[in-house]
């Protein structure tokens, strides 16, 4: 009489490591099992790679049907820093998988002294601008670990300079006369030092002024296109001031909403004179 461990038929699940293109990485793996027990596929940990998904059951009963798993990898991407303006103070470091597949370690990124912050960098060549301000470079963590990620460590003075650099490198387009009131310009170093809560405060009394003139010193006619260009200054700085505290501004946007409230700055002064 034989025993029933000794019938039991023998199966396996195939585990394919490839990428989301469908390239093998490394050659495939069994798992050999009797019929009807239990198996589990662990996620393993390959150098330079990370899970980012996979096709098939990681665990169930051993069929009579073979089956297949694929766990699908990406490669990791790297980290580069510039440190100042000068692109030959540049490290590039790779990621490193943490303990677990589908995770990297944290970075700690040099140390900032003085003014210096870690910006991050969008775009590429002659498109780059300076992004986002890094919240927390002790433990850096990457949105996309599959991606490079660009950084640039820079005081307040060189990132003005950086971007000069930068702009100066671009195709040239016919150039447009800039009216820029001496205000605007407080306001624009108001806010590079953090302290875009003082833009709206710059022009404040100017424009309570005007609100404020009797009604027999205006032109009745330029009265609400007055008052509708102060009501379009305070939403401008009013959103400025409320996605900053929320570091939701690239360096570009914070520009681009000071340069709106600068030019209502000036259109509201030409028609209250």
């Amino acid at each position: 009489m034989m025993l029933e461990n000794e019938t039991s038929a023998l199966n396996y699940v195939v585990i394919n490591f490839i990428t989301a293109d469908r390239k093998k990485i490394i050659d495939p793996l069994k798992i050999f099992k009797p019929i009807g027990e239990f198996y589990q596929v662990n996620k393993p940990r390959l150098d330079g790679y990370i899970l980012t998904s996979y096709r098939g059951k990681l665990e169930g009963v051993m069929k009579e049907e073979s089956e297949q798993v694929e766990l699908i990898y990406e490669p990791l991407g790297k980290l580069i820093i510039q440190s100042g303006i000068d692109e030959e103070n540049t490290e590039v470091r790779s990621f490193q998988i943490s303990e677990r597949a589908n995770q990297v370690k944290m970075i700690s990124l040099p140390k900032i002294q003085g003014s210096e912050d870690y910006y991050y960098v969008e775009g590429h060549g002659d498109e780059r601008q300076i992004g986002k301000r890094v919240i927390n470079p002790d433990n850096f963590l990457p949105d996309d670990p599959t991606s490079d990620v660009y950084l640039v460590k820079l005081t307040l003075e060189q990132l003005d300079e950086l971007e000069k650099r930068w702009h100066a490198q671009e195709q040239p387009v016919e150039a447009k006369p800039e009216i820029v009131s001496v205000n605007a310009q407080t306001a624009k170093k108001a806010a590079k030092v953090a302290s875009v809560q003082e833009i709206s405060k710059v022009e404040k009394v100017k424009v309570t002024e005007f609100i404020q003139k009797p009604k027999e010193e205006m032109n009745m006619q330029l009265l609400e296109p007055t008052l509708l260009l102060c009501d379009a200054f305070k939403q401008v700085t009013h959103a400025l001031v409320e996605f900053d505290k929320k570091n939701q501004l690239s360096q570009l946007q914070r520009k681009q909403l000071i340069k709106k409230a600068s030019a209502l700055l000036v259109a509201i002064e030409k028609l209250s004179k």
